[in-house]
């Protein structure tokens, strides 16, 4: 029995060692029916927060309901950018399941089944295990198997930190932020870019997701508030709108969908 137990206890020491610095891909309908290839929306300097969970996990709804306010505050900052999937935490889970554990504590997340191979590849050995992966490089920027309280504010900190090395992340004018509501308009192929009125001149710059290379770039009269830019040159994707009038600058994200 004693050699039984240094060997297990020597299992969980080399297990423990090899904690993963990337994450690792995924292509998989979800339970909405919904296509979803993890890496393909990281590569859009994105952010996704991986919850495994138990259906009879106390733990587990502690950890979503305290992540909630978290992730509508961080869609708000980084919207487009930021997600948050759900995965029964083995590959018994039926999408029924999954579905009504999701739809009873009101997450607005992505609902998925199978996800042994994951928490197996994350060192998930209690629930929930959240994992945060991020950007063109797949890295993880946070992971913790089990919940305590003030996880949430540690999350939403490494997405944050994760965002503030990124080109989505732009120093603005709080008193004066001029660039407004803009928005690509298939059915004229234009981009529609509204500033502020008492904004006269802007200088607008396309930039790819990385921030750079300038794909597109002008000065502008906006004196009527709306601005009008083709977009024949640009393929489907996002891409950062940047503003710059006098000292002010800002900035936002476009997708671009025909």
């Amino acid at each position: 029995m004693k050699n039984i137990y240094l060997t297990l206890t020597a299992f969980v020491a080399i297990f423990s060692s090899k904690a993963q610095t990337v994450a690792t891909d995924f292509t998989q309908d979800d339970c909405n029916g919904n296509t979803v290839h993890l890496f393909e929306y990281l590569e859009q300097n994105s952010v996704v927060i991986l919850e495994f969970f138990m259906d009879n996990c106390n733990p587990c709804i502690d950890a979503g309901d305290d992540l909630l306010p978290h992730f509508n505050e961080l869609q708000m900052d980084y919207p487009g950018h930021v997600d948050w999937y759900h995965f029964g935490f083995n590959n018994s889970y039926t999408c029924e399941t999954v579905l009504n554990w999701v739809n009873e504590n009101g997450y607005p997340s992505r609902p998925f089944t199978n996800g042994a191979a994951m928490v197996a590849y994350y060192g998930g050995f209690g629930m929930p295990t959240i994992v945060v992966v991020a950007g063109v490089d797949h890295e993880i920027i946070y992971s913790e198997v089990g919940y305590s309280s003030g996880d949430d504010a540690l999350v939403h900190q490494a997405i944050d930190e994760f965002f503030a090395g990124s080109p989505l992340a732009v120093t603005e004018n709080t008193e004066d932020l001029f660039l407004r509501n803009s928005g690509f308009n298939p059915s004229m192929e234009l981009i529609q870019v509204n500033v502020s009125k008492q904004i006269q001149n802007v200088e607008l710059t396309i930039f790819s997701t990385n921030g750079e290379t300038s794909l597109q770039s002008g000065k502008y009269n906006s004196a009527n508030g709306n601005i009008f830019i083709p977009t024949n040159n640009l393929s489907n994707g996002v891409y950062i709108l940047q503003a710059k009038s006098g000292n002010l600058t800002n900035s936002q994200r476009i997708a671009i969908v025909r």
